[in-house]
Parts: C-alpha cells; sequence; structure tokens
C-alpha cells in the first residue's frame, strides 16, 4: 500500500522583506520571522499574530505563520493562516502544497487533487514537478484510481529520473496494486541503487528485492512442462510454408499441432495468431495474441497487435489489463498512453483519458505528423473537463 510520511514543508522558500520601519507591526513581523529561522514557533505564531493587526495584506506573513503551526501540529490555525496566504496571492505555490498535504492527511483526496494539480501548473522547477506528481499519485492512490496513480509516478520520473520516493511508491504500487512482480522488483532495485542508506525506505527496499527475487525464482522452477521441441519444429516449418502460400486455415492446425508438441512455443502462438489476423478474424487472433502473451509477457509487437483489436472491438477492459502490464514491462515506449488514452474515452473515463492524452501529447514532437489533430483532441477532452 502506497504511504506517504506527512513531511512539513519548512523551507520552500527564502522570504525576502524589506521597507520595514520602526512601526510596530512591522517590527513584530521582522521578530517573528527571526524566531522562525531559529526554530522558536510558539514565540513566531505570537509575533506574526500581532504583526497581523496592522499588516493584513502580506502572504509570506501568513504563510510563515502557517508553517509556524504546523510544526506545532495546530492543523486549524495552519490551514486558516494558508488559506488566507492563498487569498492574497492565489498563485502562492508553497501555500498550496501545504493546504494539498493537509487535505491529504485528513483523507479529503478531492481536495489534495485540486490544490496539488494548482500548485503543478505554477511549479517552476523539474524537481518540484516531481514532488507535485508523486504526491498527486498518492492522492489518486487513495482515491483507488491506481492506472491514474501509475501515470503520475512515470511523468515524476520523466520530471527527474532521480527521484527516489517516485521509484520506491511505483515498485510499492506494481506490487500491491497491480501484482506485477518482475515490475516491481525493476523499480525496488533502481531505488536502492539511487537512494542514500539513510533513507526511511532503504532497508525495507532491500527486504522486497529479496522476497521478489525468491518469488519469481520459485515461479519458475514450478513452470515447467513436457515439451517436444523436434515435433513442435516440424509442425512451425510446416505452418510457415502454409502462411508463405496464404492457406492459413492449414497454417493455423499446423501452428495449434506445434504448440500441441510444445506449448511454450512462442513463435507457434505468435503465427497463429498472425494468420487470425490475415483471415479477417478478429476475435480468434485476439484470444490467439492472449495465449502468446501468457508465453512471453514481454513481447511488444504482440501487445500492439491485441491492443489495437481489443480497442476495434471495444473490448475495453481487456485493453486496459493488456495496457497495464505493457506499461509496466516498457515504459518508454510512448505509444502505450496514447492507446491508453483512446481506451479510457472508450470507457467514457474522460479525465483519466485526458491526463494520458496530455502525457502523449507532451511526448510527440511538433513536427510529428497527425500532432495538430491530436492536440486539438486533447483540448477539446480538456474543455469537456
Amino acid at each position: 500500500m502506497i504511504r506517504l510520511k506527512f513531511l512539513l514543508v519548512t523551507c520552500v522558500c527564502a522570504l525576502f522583506f524589506s521597507g520595514c520601519g520602526s512601526s510596530s507591526p512591522e517590527s513584530e513581523l521582522k521578530k517573528g520571522l527571526a524566531e522562525f529561522e531559529r526554530g522558536r514557533y510558539s514565540d513566531t505564531i505570537n509575533h506574526l499574530n500581532r504583526a497581523a493587526e496592522g499588516i493584513t495584506d502580506s502572504a509570506d506573513l501568513y504563510y510563515t505563520l502557517g508553517l509556524a503551526y504546523l510544526h506545532l501540529g495546530d492543523m486549524d490555525k495552519a490551514l486558516e493562516a494558508l488559506n488566507k496566504t492563498v487569498d492574497i496571492t492565489p498563485a502562492h505555490c508553497e501555500a498550496l502544497v501545504c493546504l494539498g498535504q493537509i487535505a491529504f492527511h485528513k483523507s479529503e483526496f478531492d481536495y489534495s487533487r485540486k490544490y496539488y494539480e494548482t500548485a503543478l501548473k505554477l511549479a517552476p522547477e523539474p524537481r518540484t514537478k516531481a514532488v507535485l506528481y508523486t504526491s498527486l499519485a498518492l492522492t489518486e492512490s487513495g482515491l483507488k484510481n491506481d492506472g491514474l496513480a501509475r501515470l503520475y509516478l512515470i511523468r515524476s520520473l520523466s520530471c527527474d529520473s532521480g527521484y527516489v520516493p517516485a521509484m520506491y511508491n511505483l515498485a510499492t504500487l506494481y506490487r500491491d496494486k497491480f501484482g506485477f512482480k518482475e515490475a516491481a522488483l525493476d523499480y525496488f532495485q533502481a531505488y536502492v541503487q539511487r537512494a542514500q542508506h539513510d533513507e526511511p525506505h532503504y532497508e525495507k527496499a532491500q527486504n522486497n528485492i529479496s522476497r521478489l527475487e525468491s518469488n519469481l525464482e520459485r515461479s519458475e522452477t514450478g513452470s515447467s512442462t513436457a515439451r517436444d521441441a523436434v515435433a513442435a519444429a516440424k509442425a512451425l516449418e510446416s505452418a510457415v510454408n502454409f502462411q508463405v502460400q496464404k492457406k492459413y486455415r492449414d497454417a493455423i492446425r499446423a501452428f495449434d499441432a506445434a504448440l500441441a508438441a510444445d506449448p511454450g512455443a512462442f513463435n507457434a502462438a505468435y503465427g497463429r495468431a498472425m494468420a487470425y489476423m490475415r483471415l479477417n478474424d478478429s476475435r480468434e487472433a485476439f484470444k490467439a495474441f492472449k495465449q502468446a502473451l501468457e508465453i512471453n509477457p514481454g513481447h511488444q509487437d504482440c501487445y500492439v497487435n491485441a491492443i489495437t483489436i481489443a480497442l476495434n472491438l471495444r473490448f475495453y477492459d481487456d485493453a486496459v489489463v493488456m495496457l497495464d502490464r505493457a506499461i509496466s514491462r516498457n515504459p518508454q515506449f510512448v505509444s502505450w498512453y496514447d492507446l491508453m488514452a483512446r481506451v479510457l474515452y472508450g470507457q467514457a473515463k474522460y479525465k483519466d483519458a485526458l491526463q494520458y492524452g496530455e502525457y502523449y501529447l507532451s511526448l510527440m514532437k511538433p513536427s510529428d505528423p497527425g500532432r495538430d489533430a491530436y492536440e486539438s483532441w486533447v483540448k477539446a477532452l480538456r474543455d469537456a473537463g
């Protein structure tokens, strides 16, 4: 289960104030800021509250006051001060992040999402964007939107490939929600390679690596089946000859014979699926591609063909399952995100479709054919939302 340790934002940006005179509110403000730097949060609150009696339009004053309350664990007072911050400066990114954290802590995930999405539009740096995408992933996980959580973690790593919290959370998501042990292992290993040894989840990641490696090893050991490679090769040769002659029904029977001799003969399973495609039998081709993927879960062309057929047949649930696996295997293949956007659109999940469509659009080059049309489609989705 993905978990977020509620971390208080203590130093998001430097606070600069000029022109402070000798009047009481300005003096109290200076004292409050100095006490905050010393970590004396009760004194900070006393001074800043007195300053606020005469200074009502300083977003930084209320932001610092909100942080001080957060340090003392007073969520209600922090919320009041941070809301005042964004009332004064609606584009105060750091205050929006804090509000998102408070909402997440209170399990108010819809509010948390709103604050993080607003902050993301204002975030200037890749690392900040990576943090916010990871925060959005945790929020979507809280809402049980695992596919969208996965996308946000991928986007986090696309902003900052070294952001280790995204690696750890993606590994946990694949292990607990998707059941993809291989992908979970990959991301736990990536986390251990990049993270400092004193990271809070470092030891847990090492333990997870050991367990996953052991589980995968046992699975491989217990999956042996009787295989007659010679008979399979002979039948496969006949099947290929039939395909060359465009005798696809005969080819299918020969592929079936090859699979009967060796159930692990991927070439026979894939060839059988392609033969059904030549016959324009989409339903049988789809089933055949699914069988081929059970033999070789990492074959990219097999996924592309199967998912395209599923999309055409409106087998949207099957397509999502396949795309989940395909993305876990090769997240760098950009077409997955376009296909997922189209599948989710077919399911009338327009918000999720928009997120995948926007990500695919961000990966397209300005010169890519069809980019303008795709951008118009994404814009229509955005406007509809």
